[in-house]
């Protein structure tokens, strides 16, 4: 599955941003700089919700946690 951002402002202002394709805690990684480029063109952005998507728990994740585990 391609990766993509999908980010909708309403007449408000108010930002909703959705991460879809990632799995794992890449998308954050891809939010932080998103953030990044936000801000650098004087935009600054407030979370004031959060949900993940149960693509952040694949398969990858879960045996890379269940690795650290064994560690």
């Amino acid at each position: 599955m391609a990766r993509s951002i999908r980010i909708e402002i309403d007449d408000k202002g108010i930002v909703k941003v959705d991460f879809s394709g990632y799995a794992g805690d890449s998308c954050l990684q891809d939010e932080a700089k998103l953030r990044q480029i936000l801000e650098e063109m004087g935009l600054q952005m407030e979370v004031q919700a959060e949900r993940m998507k149960p693509e952040r728990f694949s398969e990858p994740l879960v045996e890379e946690i269940k690795h650290r585990r064994q560690g």
